[in-house]
């Protein structure tokens, strides 16, 4: 596991506990009807962390487009879904649809590390010299 993923988890657990006071101190009272919907939203954050980190993953083993078009398609979706679900239950009718796609971010990740060519390939191991008396031709 990623050490970035690692830390926000770390972080993650204090702030899910301790939101109502943090937000009452950073912005007074008024925000408290925030903290249910905020506390949903901060589950999802070390799954968009792995993603964050195993994007570069995912372009340098060719599969830029496919990943793409796959999280094209999922925001189009997510932003539908969240257009209604907020008209019906407010702020925490965008969670269900953000959580999803995060699921399905998760899903896609699993599927490039398992057709990844790079698993499949073995890499030939270069034979070094063992001193450099040994280099000179």
């Amino acid at each position: 596991m990623h050490p970035a993923v690692l830390v926000l988890a770390f972080v993650q657990l204090p702030l899910l506990l301790w939101m109502e006071a943090l937000l009452t101190l950073m912005g007074g009272p008024e925000f408290l009807p925030a903290v249910p919907v905020l506390r949903m939203l901060l589950l999802s954050v070390p799954g968009m962390t792995f993603a964050t980190v195993m994007a570069p993953q995912w372009v340098g083993r060719g599969f830029f487009a496919r990943v793409g078009a796959l999280s094209l398609g999922v925001s189009a979706v997510g932003v539908a879904a969240a257009w209604i679900g907020i008209r019906a239950y407010g702020a925490a009718g965008f969670v269900l649809p953000y959580a999803v796609g995060v699921v399905v971010n998760g899903a896609m990740a699993v599927w490039v590390q398992r057709t990844s060519r790079a698993d499949r390939v073995p890499v030939a191991t270069p034979v070094l010299p063992a001193s450099a008396a040994d280099a000179t031709p």
